[in-house]
């Protein structure tokens, strides 16, 4: 085509993207973040994870607060007849406002119970008892002292309410159990104030629970305790 004696001319370097190269480019950017979705995901959790860590060395700090103050016994697991008392309150722990739910130190991050100000667990059948309003005579103190192994013993870890119940059987199956939030694991608190990782076949070894050999748990010492009362 010519205008005034010129010749117009289509350049290559305006040309656009042919089919097939807009297809490469989509093709190499969604490997790129297959390949790095992952790792942001990983890092991600682990960021999660060391909050809960931070969280529960705050929390065996009130348990270490708690017992040097009340003769070395653990706290009560939580109060009847309406549960208006948990451990959290007894460790002088705050409670969340409910639209700060997320934030709580008695929250797991990576807990997906969205609503629950409290997704620790604290073992209420070896540790802490709970207290009756009815006979507040009738209570069950357990000392840290007593704990045989405390680097070994489990006393919180991530679980689905705030107790756990682990029995001679094992924990039960819809309730009062760990949670395996961190990539199938659920971060513990020992009895002896550090913080570890472990798997379910592991945490769920019902004899690691007891403070010592023969423990009898809360629950039957409370009976015979309340029996003797009665009488």
């Amino acid at each position: 085509m010519k205008l005034d004696g010129h010749s117009w001319c289509v350049s290559d370097s305006n040309k656009g993207f042919t089919l097939i190269e807009l297809l490469v480019v989509i093709a190499i950017i969604s490997l790129l973040v297959s390949i790095l979705l992952p790792s942001l995901s990983k890092a991600k959790e682990l960021a999660k994870q060391t909050v809960c860590y931070s969280h529960l060395r705050q929390i065996g700090l009130s348990f270490q607060c708690y017992s040097n103050e009340n003769d070395g016994v653990f706290p009560p697991a939580y109060r009847l007849p309406h549960y208006n008392w948990i451990w959290p309150d007894y460790l002088g722990l705050p409670r969340p406002r409910q639209n700060d739910i997320q934030n709580a130190v008695t929250r797991c991050p990576s807990s997906p119970e969205s609503d629950l100000k409290v997704t620790y667990g604290y073992d209420f059948y070896w540790k802490g008892c709970y207290v009756v309003d009815d006979y507040p005579g009738v209570f069950i103190t357990n000392k840290l002292e007593e704990t045989y192994s405390p680097a070994s013993c489990p006393l919180v870890c991530c679980a689905t309410r705030y107790l756990i119940r682990p029995t001679d059987w094992g924990f039960n199956a819809w309730l009062h159990h760990p949670d395996y939030v961190h990539n199938e694991m659920a971060n513990v608190l020992f009895v002896d104030g550090h913080c570890g990782s472990m798997d379910k076949p592991d945490l769920e070894e019902p004899q690691q629970w007891k403070l010592y050999p023969g423990q009898e748990h809360n629950l039957d010492r409370w009976e015979d305790k309340l029996k003797e009362l009665i009488n």
